[in-house]
């Protein structure tokens, strides 16, 4: 959904009335309409009803359409945090079955190391557009509680030997520092 500064933009240009027409007959400062139109200040009250009038547009029509793009939001994030956190369950489930399930060997933990270093080099790939503290927060916190709790609970000597204390490490020693690698020379 439009915010509501875009679609009072849309409405101004598409009656082909400029910003100071618009602010002139409104009856409203030309700073105001800027700000309204760039997102910087979202019109209320008194200010919606003269913009409204002005470009004959109905103001409930205006805030029911910001009350929706809202709920989108809150519902967008939700399913975003539920991805995520089957992203990370998955991350660790595959890093603890190929080091330390029932049938793991260490051609099994060879892999695990491998898929380690690998998925850390995935996750960056199709996330480049978040900084790397964002991206261990994101898609390395589930292998770092993961690791501590099978610290705690099978002991330090049996993680390291199995392989997932270094798989574990090394996935978020990529996920945090693998952007650089992935950075062509100037």
């Amino acid at each position: 959904m439009e915010s509501i500064g875009k679609l009072i933009l849309d409405t101004r240009k598409s009656k082909g009335i400029t910003q100071e027409e618009l602010a002139e007959s409104a009856k409203v400062n030309l700073r105001t309409i800027q700000r309204i139109e760039s997102n910087e200040n979202e019109p209320r009250g008194k200010t919606l009803i003269m913009i409204c009038e002005a470009l004959d547009l109905d103001p409930d029509l205006l805030l029911s359409s910001n009350n929706l793009s809202a709920q989108k939001s809150t519902s967008e994030t939700l399913i975003k945090f539920f991805f995520l956190v089957i992203i990370n369950f998955a991350i660790v489930f595959i890093l603890g079955f190929m080091t330390i399930g029932s049938g793991a060997n260490f051609n099994s933990t060879m892999g695990g190391i491998i898929i380690g270093f690998l998925l850390g080099f995935f996750v960056i790939f199709f996330t480049q557009n978040l900084n790397r503290t964002e991206r261990f927060l994101k898609y390395g916190l589930g292998t770092l509680l993961y690791l501590l709790m099978a610290i705690i609970l099978h002991k330090f000597p049996t993680i390291l030997l199995s392989g997932l204390l270094f798989a574990g490490v090394l996935f978020l020693g990529v996920l945090f520092y693998g952007e650089k690698l992935l950075k062509k020379p100037a």
